[in-house]
């Protein structure tokens, strides 16, 4: 299986968009000054946030080929491992899904199903042992900086 041969992500990114949207709001709604809040109107958050789900989405996509045709699904330092998890909850074959991915044009249920399945993998697995995202970290740390340098 190559990456290029997918038809579609196996992260669902309207959702994904939706969700660190909101976790961009909160950080421009913490912040009290009218200026940010005109920088970072929905539009720009919206933006900023598709930016980020389309790395995202390469990366989780990546990872998926490489475990399928390596068949080392494992985190360099962490304990969660895709295909494991996925294979215990559902009692599913994962490779088995990832291929409707390179055959269908159009979403399956069972697709979509597996999508949201990993999207609430990732965000879980995000800030266990070995791995650190924060989302909200980098505009935090840049509105900040405006404000100060703003005052």
């Amino acid at each position: 299986m190559r990456k290029e041969d997918l038809k579609c992500h196996f992260m669902d990114a309207d959702s994904m968009v939706e969700v660190i949207s909101n976790l961009y709001r909160g950080v421009v709604d913490s912040f009290e000054n009218a200026t940010i809040d005109d920088l970072y109107d929905d539009d720009r958050i919206e933006e900023e946030a598709s930016c980020l789900v389309s790395k995202l989405n390469d990366d989780m996509d990546r990872y998926i080929v490489d475990g399928i045709n390596s068949g080392d699904f494992s985190i360099w330092g962490n304990f969660n491992n895709l295909e494991r998890d996925y294979r215990t909850e559902s009692g599913k074959d994962l490779s088995k899904i990832a291929m409707l991915f390179v055959e269908n044009e159009e979403l399956t249920e069972e697709m979509k199903d597996f999508q949201a399945y990993v999207q609430n993998w990732f965000f879980d697995t995000v800030g266990t042992f070995g791995i650190k995202y924060n989302f909200s970290n980098k505009l935090c740390d840049y509105l900040a900086y405006y404000e100060e340098e703003a005052a």
